[in-house]
């Protein structure tokens, strides 16, 4: 019987092993084991566990796009009450999984960002994109004059989005949530000074 195996299936289940467990910590056969298909099926869909890992790392970027531009594109809250809304959004899921899993992007990076070029541009490019929404929303911020202007908005958001990603990664060994809580307060106090 011949059956029919799914790339976007695979790729799903996939982005979920190497949030869990990383990128050198997973190998092609638990992959195959976990999305059960035969290395057959899976060398027709990508050429190597590189090619696969950037295709996991696309479609974690373009989800995490989607949600973000629920809450960073929301005609119901200022942009400040967005950008709030946004990094306490990302805090509950990080909170709701135990602190263990963190941003793909970020763990990625980490974990491979300066041994593997390619990864290394796949990851940029998709933390830039991350990045652009933060920077689009407190350019709007500062026009609204909710968020100071000394500083410009690709500023700004180099600054928190990185700062961010530092959180996410304190929370993984902290267990706790005063590392984000020290963050909040901190960020949108800055935000907000004149």
């Amino acid at each position: 019987m011949n059956i029919k195996h799914d790339k976007q299936a695979i790729l799903e289940q996939g982005e979920q092993i190497l949030r869990k467990q990383g990128y050198h910590n997973t190998g092609i056969n638990q992959i195959l084991k976990e999305c059960k298909i035969p290395k057959g099926s899976f060398y027709n869909f990508f050429k190597s566990k590189e090619e696969f890992g950037l295709e996991v790392l696309k479609l974690y970027g373009d989800n995490n796009l989607a949600m973000m531009s629920q809450f960073l594109e929301s005609p119901e809250e200022s942009p400040l009450q967005r950008l709030k809304s946004f990094y306490e959004g990302f805090y509950q899921v990080s909170q709701a999984e135990g602190y263990k899993y963190g941003c793909l992007v970020n763990n990625f990076t980490l974990e491979i960002g300066g041994q593997n070029e390619t990864l290394r541009q796949m990851l940029d490019k998709q933390y830039n994109r991350f990045l652009t929404m933060v920077i689009d929303c407190l350019k709007e911020a500062q026009m609204q004059g909710e968020v100071r202007t000394d500083y410009t908005a690709d500023e700004l958001g180099e600054y928190i989005h990185g700062h961010f990603m530092g959180v996410l990664n304190r929370l993984k060994s902290s267990k706790d949530s005063r590392a984000f809580d020290i963050f909040y307060a901190i960020t949108f106090d800055f935000l907000t000074k004149q």
